[in-house]
């Protein structure tokens, strides 16, 4: 099936049935500071798309349905009653997925998972220095995460773009859940690690994941958060999006 034409400021997914969020375009020679301890700068040389939601449980139902897979189990089945019992809640994350099956998701629509350094450049949103995009206090205002709150009214997950975008157009980058992205985990990759385009270790026995899902622990919220995971772990609070390269 051919790829249809990106618009000239957004783009959608990369098959014409799926509906997905566009993508916002992110500039070249940005640079973004990473791991949570202390700052390690790094420059990204290349511009990029990333989507600017998660990738919901209808697109990856489509995704199975046309690659003739089938859905992981619902959350609900005996892990959280309730969290998206039957895989009801269309418009939310879709999460249990492994880190294969994020990455073949993408490749199927035409794009990749996004390093962790295109992946922590745009969850800052065009600042540096704060714990938050907004700034540096928790507010159920601008994510979901522990209880409810503000606009925050749901006990797991959120719908897709319930809050305010970042200054990038990008949204939940904070709370909802842990993200994917391409990189293995490396414990001192970042102490040797190359300036520019740091796409982490060549091999590893985990990946990384990247900030974390506020309804379980609020602490994890911050952009600078990161976590190892087995590459097979399928949890009920992990998800993804995908990035591709643009042209100049």
């Amino acid at each position: 099936m051919g790829r249809p034409t990106r618009p000239a400021e957004h783009c959608i997914a990369s098959r014409p049935q799926l509906r997905c969020a566009g993508r916002s375009l992110l500039s070249r020679h940005r640079h973004v500071s990473l791991t949570l301890r202390s700052c390690h700068r790094v420059s990204i040389s290349k511009p990029f798309w990333l989507w600017q939601t998660e990738v919901t449980v209808k697109a990856y139902e489509q995704f199975c349905e046309e690659t003739a897979r089938t859905m992981p189990a619902e959350p609900g089945s005996g892990e959280m009653p309730g969290f998206n019992p039957d895989w009801r809640l269309k418009d939310h994350p879709m999460v249990k997925v492994s880190w294969r099956q994020a990455r073949d998701f993408c490749t199927w629509s035409g794009d990749h998972l996004p390093t962790e350094a295109e992946w922590e450049y745009a969850a800052r949103g065009g600042v540096d220095g704060l714990k938050y995009p907004w700034g540096n206090d928790c507010s159920h205002d601008e994510a979901n995460f522990w209880k409810t709150g503000g606009l925050d009214q749901w006990k797991h997950t959120a719908p897709v773009a319930s809050f305010p975008a970042n200054g990038f157009g990008l949204h939940d980058m904070v709370g909802n859940i842990y993200e994917w992205v391409a990189n293995w985990y490396g414990e001192d990759y970042y102490r040797q690690s190359p300036v520019t385009d740091p796409r982490g270790p060549t091999r590893g026995t985990q990946r990384v994941v990247r900030r974390g899902p506020g309804f379980i622990n609020p602490r994890v919220l911050r952009t600078s958060s990161r976590l190892r995971v087995d590459p097979d772990a399928r949890r009920i609070y992990l998800g993804f999006r995908c990035a591709q390269e643009a042209s100049p």
